[in-house]
């Protein structure tokens, strides 16, 4: 896979993430925007009037769309906490899933590919402790395939249920485990975009400065699926992987991220996109960091260099980051173990 393949495989994979469908030709936000437009203008669905229509087998899947949505909303206003046990807010998930499992393929894939469906009934479903209906539906869907790949839009859902466990745990534990069940259900080549939505998803996570040290045991999961997401020996398998190995949470490596700076950084500027660009540099500042809490200043002041030379734009809220690296709980352990002058030096970052 060369540069521009991986640069494009790069845009897929956003796509992939975010569901979205819509016309390709305008930003990703913008259509996801659109779709979350469409779905608040259409008319409520009461709950009395979904199970009425159900049972009549006459909801459609706009109608599904509206009645998620508008509950999601609704939930907002009022939480699980303020309502009764038999409130339709606990059961909305899984009788929609009963619902979409019992419609022909096209309305499955239509709904599949909604990035508001997909993510309101995933969120009801970890609300509800029904994750389970999920693994169940897809295994489902599987066994129909001749070709043990899922239809278009189902690698999503994997995905889906890991942003809400992360919503609604406040950890990244159970998503992360999502992950490695994952990985141990869905394998074969057919199924590398069920583990590359996932992956991707994992490695947002856990990027999160704030986030605490968690099991290591996950972050070998997220490696794993990393490994499996893209071919070996590849450029861009190199670079996601030594993405990740930054944010660690009991060991962070700069090494990996080091040696692959000088071609990582052409590919990245290619894109000529700034968010890709601002990402590369946001980990370059955070490389450096810990190349200096390793007393290895020289490899670091490259580092610094490269930056102050060609993403200008980060290098000028160095300050801002080292604020964020100076509180993450991940960084704590080499914080404790340096050797070299105390405090380290960042006064050229200030």
């Amino acid at each position: 896979m060369d540069d521009g393949d991986e640069i494009e495989y790069s845009r897929a994979l956003v796509q992939i993430v975010d569901e979205i469908t819509a016309v390709p030709t305008k930003p990703a936000w913008i259509r996801r925007h659109g779709k979350d437009e469409e779905t608040a203008a259409l008319p409520p669905i009461l709950p009395e009037e979904f199970v009425n229509l159900a049972t009549q087998k006459r909801v459609t899947p706009k109608q599904a769309c509206s009645y998620l949505y508008n509950l999601k909303i609704d939930i907002q206003k009022r939480p699980l906490s303020e309502r009764g046990p038999d409130d339709e807010a606990r059961q909305v998930g899984g009788r929609v899933l009963l619902w979409l499992r019992s419609q022909d393929m096209n309305v499955r894939d239509q709904l599949s590919l909604n990035h508001r469906f997909v993510g309101c009934i995933s969120y009801f479903l970890v609300v509800e402790g029904r994750e389970e209906f999920v693994w169940s539906w897809l295994l489902h869907e599987l066994s129909n395939e001749k070709l043990h790949c899922f239809p278009s839009g189902r690698h999503a859902w994997v995905a889906a249920i890991m942003k809400a466990q992360r919503k609604v745990s406040g950890t990244v534990d159970l998503p992360l485990r999502t992950l490695q069940r994952a990985l141990n259900g869905f394998q074969g080549p057919y199924l590398r975009d069920v583990v590359m939505a996932a992956a991707r998803v994992a490695q947002m996570m856990i990027q999160d400065t704030t986030l605490a040290p968690y099991d290591p045991t996950l972050a070998e999961a997220v490696l794993s699926a990393i490994e499996r997401a893209f071919l070996p020996g590849s450029a861009a398998r190199k670079r996601r992987i030594a993405e990740m190995m930054l944010f660690h949470p009991t060991h962070p490596n700069a090494r990996l991220f080091l040696d692959a700076a000088p071609a990582h950084l052409e590919v990245v500027m290619k894109t000529n996109r700034d968010a890709i660009i601002d990402a590369f540099g946001s980990n370059a500042m955070r490389a450096a960091y810990i190349l200096r809490l390793q007393s290895a200043d020289e490899k670091a002041n490259w580092l610094e260099d490269l930056l102050r030379s060609r993403i200008p734009k980060v290098w000028s809220a160095r300050s801002i980051a080292l604020f964020h690296l100076n509180h993450d709980p991940k960084l704590e352990g080499l914080r404790r173990s340096y050797k070299g002058q105390i405090p380290p030096t960042f006064d050229h970052w200030g």
